[in-house]
């Protein structure tokens, strides 16, 4: 099979575009568009800003725990069953939210429903689904699939400006709930299947020549026993770290420096389309070069443009470079998740991939304290530079410490097609 070619439209590739439509209806609204929201819910419930933007910061603290137990049945059940379950309690938790009738039934739903329904829905059940489609070319794959988390907030929130003014939050929430459940979802369910068929013909979701798939049965032991875990786990960290920074203290950083609004608003469009080009890039060269080259060339970009950022500057062209150069920061997920894929193999994906989402919650500190930094010495520079410094780092070990991933035998049975 491996010297033959390709037959045919791969439905594999059908399965990737669902995986992107899964995310971006179920991080469209509830995280990139949260925002907007809020003025209307201060307004409506007499809240202040922190009180809502709290259910944000809780409901990643929640996803610590719910994560690795995601990663766990994304790897013994069918993608039907999990993700078409998280696309259930997702529906009907955008309903719930637009019933609301005071700022901490929000809160609440943030907290104690919101985590299962975007696990569920998110990249561990969704990535790990991927996987299995794609031995080869997981790298461009999960690339794609990783597009969804950033697609949602460059579709949703021009769409949200202009209808929140004319029918109000409530009618939002409760369409966009409606909206998966009898689109989203559907299409979902016709679409995802849990594997290839034995016989497909396609080579995409067979090994490699001379890379027999691994052994089904890694523990969690295992995987916290590898050295190269934790080195992409490090390396993922210290990237993500500068990626929150970016998201969040931009506005203040950049207006430190005199940027305007409009310099401002530039460098994020400016980054957001580096990194959905970074997301993909990142895993096209992943297909060709491996794992090892895009960790290294990423976490050193990344690197360069925290440390790019802590120098004051605040003229169009120069922005516009530093933003490139920082945009390669989108790149971190879709490493994640394929360096899991290469270390551990397919059936054992779901489970390390819960690991390193359980993790990530952490870097969500970064903002706060580089914020709360600069209130006490007056600058970010010192802050970012050792985020810059520290991602160069990262990428040093990557070049000194990573390995190749260690073969075992091939894998028993996993789940059921489905």
């Amino acid at each position: 099979m491996a010297g033959q070619r390709r037959v045919g439209w791969y439905h594999g590739w059908n399965v990737v575009g669902a995986c992107v439509l899964v995310q971006m209806c179920a991080i469209g609204l509830t995280v990139n568009c949260f925002s907007l929201f809020l003025p209307s819910w201060m307004h409506e419930f007499n809240v202040p800003a922190s009180s809502l933007a709290l259910a944000i910061t809780l409901f990643s603290i929640g996803t610590i725990a719910t994560q690795y137990l995601i990663g766990i049945c994304s790897t013994r059940y069918p993608a039907r069953l999990v993700v078409g379950t998280g696309l259930a309690i997702l529906a009907g938790t955008l309903i719930l939210v637009s019933q609301a009738r005071a700022g901490w039934h929000i809160t609440a739903i943030y907290i104690f429903v919101m985590p299962f329904a975007l696990g569920l829905t998110g990249a561990v059940p969704l990535q790990s689904l991927v996987s299995r489609w794609f031995l080869q070319r997981s790298g461009i794959a999960i690339g794609l699939t990783a597009l969804g988390l950033a697609l949602g907030g460059v579709v949703f929130p021009p769409i949200i400006v202009e209808l929140l003014p004319q029918v109000g939050w409530r009618w939002i929430w409760a369409g966009m709930g409606l909206f998966v459940l009898l689109v989203t979802m559907p299409v979902a369910m016709l679409i995802m299947r849990n594997r290839p068929q034995p016989d497909d013909p396609a080579m995409y979701a067979r090994p490699a020549e001379g890379q027999p798939l691994l052994h089904a049965t890694v523990s969690l032991r295992e995987i916290l026993s590898r050295r190269n875990f934790w080195i992409s786990i490090y390396a993922f960290l210290s990237m993500i770290c500068i990626a929150m920074t970016v998201a969040i203290d931009i506005s203040p950083i950049l207006g430190s420096y005199g940027a305007s609004t409009a310099m401002i608003g530039l460098f994020v469009s400016v980054c957001s389309m580096a990194q959905l080009a970074s997301k993909l890039g990142s895993g096209w060269l992943a297909d060709r070069a491996g794992t090892r080259l895009p960790m290294i060339v990423i976490a050193t970009l990344s690197g360069a443009g925290a440390l790019l950022l802590s120098v004051p500057q605040a003229n169009s062209a120069s922005l516009i470079g530093v933003a490139i150069i920082t945009g390669a920061v989108g790149g971190a997920w879709t490493m994640a998740a394929h360096s899991q894929v290469v270390e551990f193999g397919p059936a054992n994906f779901g489970r390390a991939f819960g690991v390193v989402c359980t993790i990530s919650p952490l870097t969500t500190l970064a903002p706060p304290i580089i914020a709360k930094f600069e209130e006490t010495t007056g600058s970010f520079a010192p802050a970012l530079a050792f985020l810059g410094v520290n991602s160069l780092v990262a990428a040093v070990v990557v070049a000194l410490f990573y390995r190749k991933p260690v073969r075992l035998a091939a894998p028993t049975a996993e789940v059921s097609p489905a």
